[in-house]
């Protein structure tokens, strides 16, 4: 079974990671019934965590960068990075915590490792219930219509 659950926790390299929402759709309140296009996870290291072999090809910010109350239609990711995976699909890492001009073209090319702490998300940005990670994968880069449930990276069959 490669499908993760709400409360659901893994240890990936030296860091625990804990599922705070799933892919597909929500049961948080206020968000119920709406379409999560990916995994929100917390760490013990409040550090965005590399979930598989990857090398950053893209640091962006889609919105203001301020936290945003979610509300309905607002989908800003704040600070996000996106990463090419070790198998050829995309990985975007969102809602991560304010970055600089010059911090931001410092990631691009950065090469990680499953496990390895990329960015902080103890502040966060963009639209979000709370600090957190929402991760999604793609067969290309990261869209809201082209993504998939990315479990298994989380589990580690990739």
């Amino acid at each position: 079974n490669f499908t993760v659950s709400k409360d659901d926790s893994f240890t990936i390299g030296t860091v625990k990671l804990s599922i705070t929402d799933p892919y597909g759709i929500r049961t948080m309140e206020g968000r119920e019934n709406e379409h999560s296009t990916g995994i929100d996870y917390v760490t013990s290291n409040k550090k965005a965590i590399a979930i598989t072999d990857m090398e950053i090809i893209d640091v962006k910010l889609q919105g203001d960068g301020n936290v945003i109350k979610p509300e309905k239609g607002n989908g800003a990711a704040g600070y996000y990075i996106v990463a090419k995976n070790s198998d050829g699909t995309y990985s975007q890492y969102m809602h991560l915590d304010p970055m600089t001009s010059d911090e931001m073209s410092e990631l691009k090319g950065k090469k990680f490792k499953r496990g390895d702490s990329i960015w902080g998300y103890g502040i966060g940005s963009g639209s979000m219930t709370g600090p957190h990670v929402k991760y999604r994968v793609a067969d290309g880069i990261p869209s809201s219509s082209n993504n998939f449930d990315p479990s298994k990276y989380i589990l580690g069959a990739i």
